[in-house]
């Protein structure tokens, strides 16, 4: 698979003046399998701090994985380096945000790049070849006992 053949996905999220945290909106993307490396989240100006942003897989959490944690922030982008593997299950995320103003929505954009494993640990691809090769080569492997 090409390195431009995997998607980055690109999200803009609202959310209604007054949003509780509990419990939250919840906002749906979709995905492809792979390894999530990098997530952005970037909050516009005049935001104030009150919009809050998680990101989860199913029930668990992405960014950040601090399950209690959130991203917030005003005319700021939030860069995320990651390594979280999806290779089962749902083929989405959820984007849980909440909204402190009473007044105002607020919004963000949520950037979330994927490659395949390959591409991140090249090494784990050339380690498979070579103990691919040896066993057909039927050279005894000591950790295969």
């Amino acid at each position: 698979m090409r390195m431009g053949s995997m998607p980055n996905y690109s999200y803009e999220i609202s959310t209604a003046a007054g949003t509780a945290e509990d419990p939250g909106k919840e906002t749906e993307i979709a995905i492809a399998y792979g390894v999530i490396h990098f997530v952005g989240i970037r909050f516009p100006s005049g935001s104030q701090g009150e919009l809050h942003v998680q990101l989860f897989h199913g029930k668990d959490p992405v960014a950040p994985t601090n399950p209690d944690g959130n991203y917030s922030g005003d005319d700021q982008y939030i860069p995320i380096k990651e390594f979280y593997e999806i290779t089962t299950g749902p083929g989405f995320l959820i984007v849980k945000t909440w909204n402190d103003n009473a007044i105002k929505a607020r919004s963000c954009q949520v950037h979330v790049q994927i490659l395949p494993k390959e591409v991140l640990l090249p090494e784990s691809r050339l380690t498979d070849v070579i103990v691919a090769f040896l066993r057909r080569l039927r050279v005894p492997l000591p950790w295969t006992r």
